[in-house]
C-alpha cells in the first residue's frame, strides 16, 4: 500500500499491544526516508503542519540495522523533546566509510498538535532489513507504544 499524501511506500501491520510497519525502497536511502514517513504517519495520522525549520542529522553505526533503529529513534526524540516533526526529507544519503555506515540528512519540519499515538521506542523485536532483489530493500519495524 502506498500512502497517498506523502507517496511513501509503507504499510501498517498489526502487532499485539504495539504497532508495526513494512517499508519498501529502491535504495537504502529511500527505505530510510519511507520508514521515517511511515513512523510520522503512525504518530500524527493525516495532520497538517507547516515547515518552519531546517535541521541536519548525522548518524554513524556499524550496521544498516543499527543505523535504521538509530535514525528512527533520533527522529522520535526530536518529535517528543524538541517538538520538531519532520515534514519533508530534502536530502538523505547513506554511505559506508571505513566499515561504518554514515547517514546524513537535511529535513524541513515544524510542530504538529497532539499526536494520535506516542511511540516509546523503536524495537528490534521481529525487526529485519534485507535486500529482496537487485536495488530493492524491505524492512519490518515494530514500535513500542
Amino acid at each position: 500500500m502506498e500512502h497517498q499524501k506523502i507517496k511513501a511506500k509503507f504499510r501498517e501491520i498489526e502487532h499485539t499491544a504495539d504497532v508495526g510497519l513494512i517499508v519498501d525502497g529502491n535504495s537504502l536511502s529511500e527505505l530510510f526516508a519511507n520508514a521515517a514517513y511511515g513512523m510520522i504517519y503512525l504518530i500524527f495520522g493525516n495532520q497538517e503542519a507547516k515547515t518552519k525549520d531546517l535541521r541536519y542529522f548525522q548518524i554513524i553505526e556499524n550496521t544498516t540495522d543499527e543505523l535504521l533503529i538509530s535514525w528512527l529513534s533520533e527522529l522520535n526524540f526530536n518529535i517528543i523533546v524538541n517538538n520538531f516533526t519532520p515534514i519533508s526529507i530534502r536530502q538523505l544519503d547513506i554511505k559506508k566509510i571505513d566499515g561504518k555506515y554514515h547517514l546524513n540528512a537535511e529535513i524541513s519540519g515544524g510542530s504538529m498538535s497532539v499526536p494520535a499515538t506516542e511511540i516509546k521506542a523503536i524495537t528490534y523485536h521481529q525487526f529485519y532489513l534485507k535486500k529482496t532483489r537487485h536495488n530493492h530493500y524491505q524492512a519490518r519495524i515494530i514500535f513500542d507504544i
